[in-house]
């Protein structure tokens, strides 16, 4: 039954959203990231992982339990994603850490920067939009 309803919310959010004038953009840590752009499925397997240069990663899921990554600069979870509330375990670690942690709710959003091998991603004060500019 909560899988229905997950479905169902996944389909009407983005329509919601717009209704509301929300954007394609959910912050729950509003740092600006900037850095190599990479896949995963979740932060699952990068746990204990460090990277050597400032990496955005863009991620299908999350639980809300993960740790970020060390060099991991901003975690992007893509359109129809599962993602963790503002008072998850990640959120407040993302907060802490000045990691920018954001939800895109737009397909074709997520699909740019899964198609991107750079970001540069500077959310705006006092609202929920972030300013793209990818390479690559």
């Amino acid at each position: 039954c909560l899988a229905s309803v997950s479905l169902v919310l996944g389909c009407v959010m983005p329509v919601l959203r717009q209704a509301a004038g929300r954007g394609c953009w959910e912050i729950l840590s509003s740092f600006g990231a900037e850095g190599k752009i990479q896949l995963e499925e979740s932060l699952v397997p990068l746990q204990g992982h460090i990277f050597e240069e400032p990496v955005v990663i863009v991620v299908d899921k999350l639980s809300g339990f993960e740790d970020i990554p060390h060099g991991c600069v901003g975690v992007v979870i893509r359109a129809g994603g599962d993602q963790p509330d503002l008072l998850s375990h990640i959120a407040v670690r993302a907060r802490n850490e000045r990691v920018l942690l954001i939800a895109c709710h737009d397909e074709k959003v997520s699909n740019e920067l899964r198609n991107s091998k750079y970001a540069k991603l500077s959310p705006h004060a006092g609202s929920e939009d972030v300013n793209m500019k990818l390479s690559g």
